[in-house]
C-alpha cells in the first residue's frame, strides 16, 4: 500500500509477501513503514491506514532488506503487478540505488491471455468474484497478499488444463 498512486510522489506504508509452494501458503511477510510525510486524506479512505498506525514504525530503507531476504530469488506474482514493482524498485533505487530483478507474473495477464484468451483488463474484484475467493483485509497489503496466492493458485490449475505445462 502507498500514499498515493503517482509514483513519482508515492512512498510504501505497507508492504507484504506470501510464500507459496505446492499451491499452499506457507510462510508471509507484513510491515507497515514510515513513510516519513503526511498520509493524503484521499489514501487513508483507500486503504483505512493512518499516520498514528506509522509514525513509530521502521523506514523503508530499514523494511526492504528483510522483505528482500524474505523474497529472495522467488516469482514475484501480483495484480498489476508493475504498479508494485515499480513502486518497490523506486524505493530500493532512493535507499540502496539497486532494483528488484526477479522474474514476476501478473494474475491479470494470466487471466486474461491464458484463460479468456483476449486482450481484457479486470480488476482484482472481479477474479475474487470469478474465483468465489474472499478478501479479509482489502486494500491491506497482507489481505490482497493472500487473497492473489488464492486467486493465483485457482487460476494455475484452470489455466494448466488448456496448456501442458504453465509456464
Amino acid at each position: 500500500e502507498t500514499t498515493g498512486l503517482e509514483i513519482a510522489e508515492a512512498k510504501l506504508i505497507n508492504i507484504a509477501a506470501v510464500k507459496v509452494q505446492n499451491f499452499k501458503i506457507v510462510d508471509f511477510y507484513n510491515t507497515f513503514i514510515n513513510p516519513e510525510i503526511k498520509i493524503p486524506e484521499d489514501s487513508i479512505k483507500w486503504h483505512n491506514i493512518t499516520d498514528d498506525m506509522v509514525e513509530d514504525k521502521p523506514t523503508a530503507q530499514e523494511v526492504m532488506p528483510e522483505f528482500l531476504k524474505f523474497i529472495g530469488s522467488s516469482v514475484v506474482v501480483g495484480h498489476h503487478i508493475m504498479f508494485d514493482l515499480k513502486m518497490i524498485n523506486k524505493t530500493l533505487n532512493e535507499n540502496f540505488g539497486s532494483q528488484l530483478c526477479n522474474h514476476h507474473i501478473d494474475t491479470m495477464f494470466v487471466y486474461s491471455r491464458a484463460i479468456l484468451k483476449k486482450d481484457m483488463h479486470c480488476s482484482l474484484d472481479h477474479l475474487f468474484e470469478v474465483y468465489n475467493v474472499t478478501c479479509n483485509g482489502r486494500h491491506t497489503a497482507l489481505g490482497d497478499a493472500l487473497a492473489t496466492a488464492e486467486v493465483f493458485t485457482k487460476m494455475i490449475f484452470q489455466a494448466n488444463k488448456n496448456y501442458r505445462n504453465v509456464g
